[in-house]
């Protein structure tokens, strides 16, 4: 792919030589737009990166919940909880904030396994995070959940056990 790449643009580069147009034609329609923004704070930053995350079409939830609870802490003598996020991103439930400061709360074997299957429920993984399981009966549950196989009140009963066996699911 890389000779092809370089092929084309030896190609393009003689063609230029023998036809002035095409530097023309590259002035106007081959450049690279690009906004450069100017951050004075570590606060400003987070603020960005936060309203870019949350302003995607799906956005991954265990890395928003991280990064909230992360901006949340470089904000935190400032506003509460819920003001900071209905403020300066849009989230308008109570609900929805105190689950993704929730899910923030995962144990880090539990937030790499969300990321390996890019599991995206903010519902389920608010139930593990608020379970008071092991972090193996943890992981068995989001192996579960990413199976999808089962009612979202069977899947909150289930997060409410005592004790979840690998065992039981196969």
């Amino acid at each position: 792919l890389l000779r092809l790449l370089l092929y084309i643009y030896a190609c393009y580069e003689k063609e230029k030589k023998n036809n002035p147009q095409l530097e023309d034609f590259e002035s106007k329609y081959l450049k690279i737009f690009s906004v450069t923004i100017e951050v004075t704070s570590l606060e400003e930053l987070s603020d960005m990166a936060l309203t870019e995350n949350l302003a995607r079409s799906n956005p991954f939830i265990i890395d928003t919940a991280l990064a909230m609870k992360e901006n949340f802490e470089l904000h935190r003598d400032k506003d509460g909880v819920t003001k900071m996020a209905q403020k300066k991103f849009g989230i308008k439930s109570k609900g929805t904030i105190s689950k993704y400061f929730k899910i923030a709360t995962l144990e880090d074997e539990i937030v790499d396994r969300i990321r390996e299957t890019r599991f995206n429920s903010l519902t389920k993984l608010y139930y593990i995070a608020k379970s008071e399981l092991s972090i193996e009966e943890k992981l068995n549950l989001l192996d579960l959940a990413s199976k999808d196989e089962m009612s979202l009140k069977d899947f909150e009963n289930l997060s409410k056990n005592e004790e979840i066996n690998s065992n039981e699911f196969e």
